[in-house]
């Protein structure tokens, strides 16, 4: 078939990059080639967050131009008028109608667009714009806005049915759970950094104990910091006071690592030798993994359910991402005077 696109857009913390996620996996299951491909700024300070998803029988790029874009999921009403230049001409948009002010509305250098989605229309793009914050309040839970949009999404092309997408606490569902998986990943953001309940000691005990023999955990972590103490390093800590074995990669082009963790003392053994199981794409996505894997020895820094300050530790990490903007803002104005910010 013929390689579709889809973009997935919106402002950091609204979880388009988990709903770009589980959409490039249910596709996978379903046995196209996809791929899927991430490019995000300060995601933490509600900053334009955009990840191509792109699938077919055979695709050897994972980067949609200009013009190319068969769907548009918006999570942000002025993000979807951002992107539109991306949509192909017979392209839909699927947006929810929510706003958010970025930084230079909230300052006051600028206001919001009126009537976006009469003006998107207006260039001849087909929108379809639904209220995807209120539905997911009505549904329960206003974190589900992601698995509203894909629902909607889902209206445009075919979908298997029998896909279970649960809306909920996902430690409270995992808990209950006696099930086990070969693969648990975490991937949770509340605001600016983690619900601290899917932080602790606690919780990934019990996401060891749903892991079959041999099983891994992925956890995506993005708040990175190179000073002590920081997020990460409690996080990376507290995990391996819980598994034996765990390793980080960073994410090229962003500020994510992506941490592995099992209790299989020969993972990196079976995953060497599964290399040559499996496409050229991947085992070429395999190899950069294996290049940058590093150890986590573990540490004193340790959360539990008794304490877990991942605001502080949050907030902590955002001091430090301002002050090195900063920094490289007072030497450009120091160089080329402050007018050159305006240039």
């Amino acid at each position: 078939m013929e390689t579709k696109n889809i973009m997935i857009v919106g402002v950091g913390g609204q979880g388009s990059l988990l709903a770009s996620k589980l959409l490039g996996h249910l596709l996978m299951e379903q046995g196209y080639d996809v791929k899927v491909s991430e490019v995000h700024g300060m995601s933490q300070r509600g900053g334009s967050v955009v990840t191509y998803v792109r699938y077919g029988d055979r695709v050897n790029s994972p980067v949609i131009d200009k013009g190319e874009a068969d769907y548009i999921v918006s999570f942000e009403l002025l993000e979807a008028a951002r992107w539109l230049s991306y949509l192909k001409p017979d392209g839909q948009i699927v947006t929810n109608t929510q706003q958010i002010d970025p930084m230079p509305v909230i300052t006051g250098a600028a206001q919001y667009p009126e009537n976006l989605v009469e003006k998107m229309k207006a260039t001849g793009a087909k929108v379809d714009a639904l209220d995807c914050l209120k539905l997911a309040e009505e549904a329960g839970s206003s974190k589900a806005v992601n698995i509203v949009l894909m629902g909607r999404l889902s209206h445009y092309f075919d979908l298997p049915e029998e896909v279970n997408a649960i809306v909920g606490d996902g430690r409270a569902w995992l808990t209950a759970s006696d099930e086990q998986w070969d693969v648990i990943m975490v991937d949770a953001y509340q605001d600016i950094t983690i619900p601290f309940q899917m932080s602790s000691v606690e919780f990934f005990t019990e996401v060891y104990e749903h892991l079959k023999p041999g099983g891994v955990m992925v956890v995506n972590m993005s708040m990175r910091s190179e000073s002590e103490g920081s997020m990460n390093e409690y996080l990376m800590d507290t995990i391996k006071s819980v598994f034996p074995c765990a390793w980080t990669v960073r994410v090229s082009g962003g500020t994510n690592l992506e941490l592995f963790a099992t209790a299989d003392e020969d993972a990196l053994a079976r995953f060497e030798e599964r290399r040559s199981e499996v496409p050229d794409e991947y085992a070429a996505i395999m190899q950069l993994v294996d290049d940058g894997l590093e150890t986590v020895e573990g540490g004193d820094y340790i959360l539990t359910d008794d304490k877990a300050p991942v605001e502080l530790l949050g907030m902590a990490v955002l001091d430090e991402i301002i002050a090195n903007e900063l920094e490289v803002l007072r030497g450009q104005i120091a160089e080329n005077g402050i007018m050159s910010l305006l240039e």
